[in-house]
This record gives C-alpha cells, structure tokens and sequence, in this order.
C-alpha cells in the first residue's frame, strides 16, 4: 500500500482540512499509524486515545484531525472549534460492534447536521471487515438508514451517491493492515480537488 503523501498532489497552495471521527475501537489511531508516510513513523507504542485528545497528522497541505465520539456529550462544544473551514469527513465505523451501530449513527449525524460540515464528502470506513462476523458495507449502509436504489436491487461493497446533494462512500476497511484505505482516500480527494 502507498503511502497518503503519494496521493496528496504537491500544486495546492491552501490546506486541506480532513477530519476524522468515530466511537472509540472503531480503528482511528491504527488508520492514523497506517497512514503515515515511513518518514512520519516512529517507535511511538500505541496508547488509548478515547476522550479529548485529539490527534494531528499533517501531510502535504493536508490536516488530518481524529477524535473519538460518543458519550461525551460535555465535551462535544470543544469539538465545534475544529470545524470551520474542513474539506471532507472520514468516519470510522467497527463493524463488529453490532450493538453500537445505533450509537455511532446518532453521532454521525450530529457531526454531518452541523453547519460548518453539510457541504463536506464524507467517507465511511467500514472497519474490521478481517473478522468474522462484521457486518458488510451493505449491512452497515442499511443500519446507517442511508437509502439509494442500489440497496433496494443488490447488495454492492462500495456504495456511492449522495446524503442531500453530498458525495459519499463506504469502503470496506481493514485498519490494521491498511487494507481499503487507499481507495477510500483516493476517493474521498477526488471530492476535495
């Protein structure tokens, strides 16, 4: 798998602002690790990232900022200051976690309703897809409630349309091995430029 930074063309002048977001164990910090380029990487071990600590990755005139949702609700205000001004939505969603699907909708669409956010493509990682028993991209579009004619005539792994007039995607996603990421990303830049 190549690395984000050969992606991520070198003629934008302005930043890119991308955030990333799910209910924590859905696979953000491994997407991160993954995601860096090999001069980014570092011995750092892997720590809990669950509650206000967001995390930064900046490659090219790209900003990456991931922080877990749910059950935070005090805390969600601080969330607000990062929106302003963002390109595009990643979430990350654990499709092995069949009783939270529920939860992480909700806290999708709070984020997608926000003002700042509603003009944003949004690329859903379906995560987890290595293990036995997680629901598919299919699965998770339908529990998401997110209809298109595509989910009433067959069942597809990548699904794209639009959530009022914005482009979305799922992508199956196997965060530990990095597994789908590229496409998904390749996508959701395709959006943003």
């Amino acid at each position: 798998m190549s690395t984000i930074a050969s992606l991520v063309p070198s003629y934008f002048k302005s930043e890119r602002k991308i955030l990333v977001f799910g209910l924590d164990a859905a696979g953000k910090t491994t997407l991160f690790y993954k995601l860096r380029p090999a001069s980014y990487q570092d011995n750092t071990a892997h720590f809990c990232s669950i509650g206000w600590y967001p995390e930064k990755m900046e490659i090219g005139n790209y900003k990456f900022i991931s922080w877990d949702l749910g059950g935070q609700d005090r805390i969600a205000h601080l969330w607000k200051s990062f929106f302003p001004n963002t390109s595009a939505l990643i979430f990350l969603i654990d499709c092995c976690d069949k009783e939270r699907v529920e939860e992480a909708m909700q806290e999708l669409y709070k984020m997608i309703r926000q003002e700042d956010l509603k003009h944003c493509p949004l690329l859903i990682y379906a995560n987890k897809q290595d293990l036995k028993g997680s629901l598919t991209p299919y699965q998770i579009a339908l529990k998401l409630g997110l209809k298109h004619p595509l989910l009433e005539t067959k069942e597809a792994t990548l699904l794209s349309c639009a959530i009022h007039g914005v482009p979305w995607r799922i992508q199956p996603l196997v965060a530990i091995t990095g597994t789908g990421a590229e496409p998904g990303l390749q996508w959701l830049l395709s959006k943003i430029n």
